[in-house]
């Protein structure tokens, strides 16, 4: 037995898991009871109350919200009868095991989409959530999955259940074996089969000379314009885009380039450090200098991040909605990427230059490739520079046509570039 303190509980520090019992007992209304510390070695330490041959948990050790003056007032509370016995549990919920497992991904693995991860919650019925995780069954996850389908889709069951059945096997693993030991995981195997969609239809080269047409005559203002036939030029995800700033735009001996630096490309993370940049072709350049002219006001490309700007993301989609309705286009602004890639694959060139897939294509290449190497950077001006061309040069033959549907895009690639300079490196 020891006498509990924070001091005591925070030194506290085991290799299995561990009760230590509080020497000074409670009396109240001649009930005796004890405070009943429970430590594991992933340093998870719970307050429990033993009484009438009963343990009841009273909550996690944190010295700011809940240290052993509070998790003794609370015994007090429950032996006095203030608090009723369905309002407290021998087991955590399963919300709690979800937000235990959620802080250690965050702060312990160094994981991402948490964020996203809590914010599905809100879709979770209640009482599952307010489940203790002794209590939970295949029965229970009958009743979500039927609640579920109720309101959502198939797809969205699929990912939720998914992420309970995660959250279960990891809790277990580093929080509450001691609670549900070999106890099977109540949302195994529950994910259910759904009928693909057919595969979207891409646009074709026609298609985005349309497009740009379109967005010249329907889109509101040059930013909008810039935005979109930016995006179409360089195949970006709308988050790298709207997370450029001007500093980003940078010059060598091979030309400019757009440089995504750790944390801002798409796939991008502290851990893995992935870094992207394509070249701009010279009438790349020159319509971004005409747009930089014209907007000195701020240091981002496109007002990115503030979410008073009109260019915030869920701006971007409602901007692209509105346009195809005024402007009659049936592509969706995402479908640019696709079309791309079948373009480059179908002239047998490399797209993962562009589309960054040459850092994301294996622990190979993650690891061992030395980007900064000359050759390999004008593998990245090559692929970049075939493609920006190829659509400029069809988007400058249907300027010159009348009829849009007279025009008949050919691609004309006259020599590759030879470079002889050394690479310049990023400063």
């Amino acid at each position: 037995m020891e006498n509990f303190n924070d001091d005591f509980v925070k030194k506290c520090a085991v290799n299995k898991i561990k009760d230590f019992t509080d020497k000074r007992p409670v009396f109240i209304n001649g009930t005796k009871a004890r405070l009943v510390l429970r430590v594991l070695p992933s340093g998870s330490k719970t307050f429990y109350l033993k009484f009438k041959e009963r343990k009841v948990r009273l909550g996690y050790f944190d010295e700011e919200n809940f240290n052993c003056a509070e998790a003794q007032f609370k015994a007090m509370k429950i032996l006095k009868g203030e608090i009723e016995e369905s309002d407290y549990s021998d087991c955590p919920t399963f919300r709690t095991m979800i937000h235990k497992v959620l802080e250690y991904k965050e702060n312990v693995l160094m994981r991402r989409g948490t964020a996203q991860a809590r914010s599905r919650l809100k879709q979770a019925p209640k009482w599952l959530l307010d489940t203790p995780i002794d209590r939970l069954n295949f029965q229970d996850t009958i009743k979500l999955r039927d609640q579920w389908l109720a309101k959502y889709k198939v797809g969205g069951f699929n990912n939720f259940v998914g992420e309970c059945s995660s959250y279960w096997n990891l809790g277990n693993k580093y929080f509450y074996r001691h609670l549900i030991g070999e106890k099977a995981n109540p949302f195994k195997d529950f994910k259910m089969v759904t009928i693909g969609k057919p595969r979207r239809k891409k646009p074709t080269r026609n298609d985005l000379i349309d497009i740009w047409k379109k967005i010249d005559d329907f889109m509101p203002s040059e930013n909008w314009k810039v935005f979109f036939k930016l995006k179409m030029l360089l195949g970006c995800h709308n988050s790298e885009l709207y997370r450029m700033k001007k500093d980003m735009i940078y010059k060598d001996d091979y030309g400019t380039w757009l440089y995504w630096g750790i944390g801002h490309h798409k796939n991008s993370s502290v851990l893995n450090r992935i870094e992207h940049r394509v070249w701009l072709h010279p009438k790349t350049v020159e319509m971004l200098d005409d747009y930089l002219e014209k907007n000195t006001e701020s240091d981002w490309l496109f007002h990115g991040l503030n979410f008073a700007d009109p260019m915030h993301p869920q701006s971007i989609s409602s901007r692209w909605k509105r346009f195809k309705k005024e402007s009659g286009c049936e592509w969706s602004a995402d479908l640019f990427r696709h079309a791309l890639i079948s373009y480059m694959e179908a002239e047998d060139q490399n797209h993962e230059y562009i589309t960054a897939r040459c850092y994301t294509g294996g622990v190979d290449r993650q690891h061992y490739i030395n980007f900064e190497d000359p050759k390999i950077i004008n593998k990245f001006k090559v692929a970049n520079e075939f493609y920006q061309d190829s659509l400029w040069r069809d988007v400058e033959e249907c300027n010159e046509v009348s009829q849009m549907e007279n025009c008949s895009p050919v691609h004309r690639w006259d020599n590759k570039p030879i470079l002889t300079n050394t690479y310049k490196a990023i400063n």
